[in-house]
């Protein structure tokens, strides 16, 4: 099973600890202070998600939009969570960007809720080591008609 890659590009350490904590074997966090190094890392090894918060690690381009573009131009289907203190610009719904926005504060259940959904799914893990699962067949259907 691959271990999904998460990119958490912020100088509080805030998202970093929750995202850590509450995902600690199931993935794999790494952690930029600027953007420029995000954006580094990214290009040397794709993420499968970037999160990022952009009060704490400003972009140099004064366009987010400009700037997760760099991140989605890999070839690995990159998501990207954003988190900010402003609302999403008016054409950020019409972008079909693989993005989130989040407005701070975020509230922290739907912030891991997002993460668990942007990432891909993965393999259930076997106790007993072997690749073969039993599926159980219903047979009986109670109260659909």
């Amino acid at each position: 099973m691959i271990t999904p890659r998460v990119l958490v590009i912020e100088n509080e350490e805030a998202a970093r600890t929750l995202v850590e904590r509450r995902f600690k074997n199931e993935l794999s966090v790494e952690y930029a202070g600027s953007v420029q190094a995000g954006l580094d890392n990214h290009i040397r090894d794709p993420f499968d998600l970037v999160v990022w918060d952009t009060l704490s690690a400003p972009s140099d381009c004064s366009r987010i939009f400009r700037t997760l573009q760099k991140f989605f131009a890999s070839p690995l289907d990159t998501r990207a969570i954003v988190l900010s203190h402003l609302k999403p610009p008016d054409n950020f719904g019409t972008r079909k960007l693989r993005c989130e926005w989040l407005r701070k504060p975020v509230d922290e259940t739907e912030f891991l809720a997002r993460i668990e959904s942007a990432l891909p799914c993965s393999a259930p893990t076997h106790p007993s080591g072997s690749d073969h699962q039993e599926v159980i067949v219903p047979v009986e259907f109670e109260g659909i008609l």
